[in-house]
């Protein structure tokens, strides 16, 4: 059994005289149907009681109150419909909670303590209306352990004896009673209208939703009956699936809040300060926003740059009416608030960005987010094509391996939540996915000067998105040679014209972008680099840390910052990990993924050692794949070793531009199978990740809404 099947002409599949049904596939794609409808059933089934509000505090530090200690929060909004305040934080004796708004009691209760849930729970009589301005205080009657983080704008500093500056503790607010999430519906459907700058009682946003996750997952099943159930050619099986990509990604562009991508506000600022002054922002590491943006993410919940809220959304009224009324005045658009430090990019994405920003220019910032989020989907689409395309290139007589490979990368939860917002990672995933296709069409066609420009084309490009492309280019250009190498048969002129003329036309675009910086903008590509807070510490301390980040400690390395090992972290993140990196799957699913990965792995080992001459055959294409993967992850572990001072900056989004490869990794975890169980595998896999990408939104849903 040959796995990939490479010296033989790639062409259309023989034809059959009448597609046949694989009777197992069938039976594993009913079995997916109704596991996904019986898990939506049991979600949306299921009773809880809901919140009214937050106040958007995420905790992540602690604040120790001895027994005897009064902690005392104000300027809280106290929402309509409230029955219940919950304070993050533990105690081994309920404190005693007031409520006062301008001096007077509103309530005076015994809290309870809810230990599993982390909390401290204080019931008090429902509230009619929102009422703004209101202090809560804690009495301890035991040391308390209480959850806080930074104040978002609006809310008061914690006190408890001394005033804690720039922090404040978490609390929610909790409805009277108990509904399902069925009947919670309407109101998620109104939060989620008011926090998109909607009208109307229930708002376009929800159906709009709907509507592109009822055609993700109509377009995906009829993919899968066709191609892996009935066996017959689907016409531009590639487009669709990049239709599936893109309706995957606007999915998550709804339902996401406002600013809550990573890194999205400092990227729309720099979108915006070239449409407006044709400028990027000022020399880094200053980010400065302007009057407009800085008010919109006040209004939405979002927080600040230097007091991110992680858990709100403008979904009360009283925060829908602020946040309508700022949409509607004439705010400067023009860059003018120094929000704090921001890592600076290169200009390309955020030069193709203005376009849909210009296009919206009439209407609110919210309007011209919208539509430059979109516009990452379709970055995403084009992904999710390219991935298809060099799965089919690298197994080019299987067309059924080639949908999973395809589907598997268009469903991802993680590109469908990175490119459904504004992140230059949308473009740097496309152009990763184009230079993989360009070598592996080198190795199955032949290296062309037509195709050495077109690499050298893009890796300028690449190098002009994001800093992280710099890992790619040289495992690029050393698989490249490999391949030149095999089209001329030798080390000759040949080959060093293809690969010089690559490079040669890399180097001079890039060149050519970073004159332009400096000379009209006056901003220095090495303006770029990390900050290295441990640059006093030696080599080994180095080493053993870009070790942690992918791997368990050894017993001689010296112990580092990271809170758990890398490599879980990565993986984790990589399966999905959304909003600011605070919406996470239960622990259950990411052991159950890991499993599964595993497996995929063995059957891929099987498939490989199938035919030990087909991989020595293609030693040299899979050194290359492997040399540009190696350098990335290395790119990482430097990254994140001279960055200690940041948290969660080991995140799985960054492994990302190797997508082509993870798509193959798919398709020969199926192929592995053998052809009996192999299309069953497949459609397993499609329906694994599909039902991530749900459930990931419905967590999104509840974490910001609910």
């Amino acid at each position: 059994m040959t796995f990939l099947d490479t010296r033989r002409e790639v062409g259309r599949p023989p034809l059959r005289e009448a597609p046949r049904w694989d009777r197992r596939a069938l039976a594993c794609c009913v079995a997916a149907v109704l596991l996904l409808a019986a898990g939506l059933g049991l979600v949306v089934s299921r009773a809880g009681r809901h919140r009214s509000g937050t106040n958007g505090v995420f905790a992540q530090a602690h604040l120790i109150a001895p027994a005897g200690t009064t902690v005392c929060q104000a300027r809280e909004l106290l929402p309509a419909g409230t029955s219940a305040v919950e304070i993050t934080g533990t105690s081994s004796a309920p404190p005693l909670v007031v409520v006062r708004r301008r001096g007077q009691p509103l309530a005076r209760v015994e809290a309870r303590l809810a230990r599993k849930d982390g909390v401290i729970r204080a019931p008090i009589a429902r509230t009619d209306r929102t009422l703004a301005g209101v202090q809560i205080c804690l009495t301890m009657r035991a040391v308390a352990v209480l959850g806080r983080g930074a104040t978002p704008p609006g809310v008061g500093t914690v006190r408890s004896g001394q005033v804690f500056a720039g922090s404040s503790i978490a609390i929610a607010y909790q409805r009277d009673g108990a509904d399902t999430w069925w009947r919670f519906a309407g109101t998620l459907a109104r939060r989620l209208r008011g926090d998109h700058g909607g009208d109307g009682a229930f708002g376009w946003h929800i159906w709009a939703f709907l509507g592109l996750v009822a055609a993700l997952l109509v377009l995906t099943g009829r993919i899968v009956m066709r191609v892996l159930v009935r066996d017959r050619p689907m016409p531009r099986l590639g487009l669709v699936i990049a239709a599936v990509a893109f309706l995957n990604a606007a999915a998550w562009s709804l339902v996401t809040p406002a600013f809550q991508v990573p890194d999205e506000p400092a990227h729309v600022a720099y979108v915006q300060s070239l449409a407006e002054t044709a400028r990027p922002p000022p020399h880094p590491p200053a980010l400065v926003l302007s009057q407009e943006q800085a008010t919109l993410m006040r209004d939405s919940g979002f927080g600040s740059v230097r007091a991110t809220t992680y858990r709100a959304a403008a979904w009360s009224r009283h925060q829908e009416r602020a946040l309508e009324a700022d949409l509607a005045r004439p705010l400067p658009r023009r860059l003018t608030i120094l929000a704090g430090e921001a890592e600076p990019e290169p200009p390309l994405y955020y030069a193709l960005q203005a376009i849909p920003y210009r296009v919206a220019h009439d209407g609110t910032l919210l309007d011209r987010l919208l539509l430059m989020r979109l516009f990452s989907a379709l970055l995403a689409g084009v992904t999710a094509l390219l991935c298809f395309q060099f799965v089919r290139e690298c197994l080019p007589t299987k067309p059924w391996a080639w949908t999973i490979g395809g589907l598997g990368v268009a469903l991802m939860p993680m590109l469908g939540f990175i490119a459904g917002g504004v992140n230059p990672d949308a473009l740097l995933f496309a152009l990763s996915a184009a230079l993989f296709l360009g070598i592996a069409r080198a190795w199955r066609r032949g290296a062309t000067m037509r195709l050495a420009l077109a690499i050298g084309l893009l890796l300028a490009a690449g190098m002009l998105t994001k800093v992280n492309f710099y890992a790619l280019v040289p495992g690029a250009l050393l698989g490249f040679a490999l391949a030149a190498r095999r089209t001329t048969l030798a080390w000759d002129r040949r080959v060093v014209a293809l690969v010089g003329s690559a490079a040669l036309l890399a180097c001079g675009l890039f060149a050519v972008g970073a004159a332009f910086e400096a000379i009209a903008w006056h901003r220095s590509i090495a303006a770029a680099r990390p900050v290295a807070p441990e640059s006093h510490v030696g080599l080994w301390s180095h080493v053993g840390y870009i070790w942690q980040v992918f791997l368990p400690r050894l017993p001689f390395q010296p112990p580092t910052a990271l809170t758990e090992p890398g490599y879980q972290q990565l993986f984790e993140s990589f399966a999905g990990a959304f909003g600011q990196m605070v919406v996470w799957f239960p622990t259950w699913v990411y052991r159950l993924l890991a499993a599964g990965v595993a497996l995929l792995g063995l059957l891929v080992v099987r498939v490989l050692h199938a035919d030990p001459r087909e991989l020595r055959w293609r030693r040299g294409e899979l050194l290359g794949y492997a040399a540009m993967a190696g350098t990335l992850l290395m790119l990482i572990g430097l990254s994140a070793d001279l960055r200690r001072n940041l948290i969660a900056i080991v995140q799985g989004r960054y492994l990302l531009p190797l997508l082509p490869l993870f798509g193959a990794f798919l398709a020969l975890g199926a192929r592995g199978a053998g052809e009996r169980w192999g299309r069953s595998v497949g459609v397993t896999i499609v329906a694994t990740v599909a039902a991530l990408g749900v459930f990931g939104q419905l967590l999104t849903i509840v974490w910001f809404y609910g």
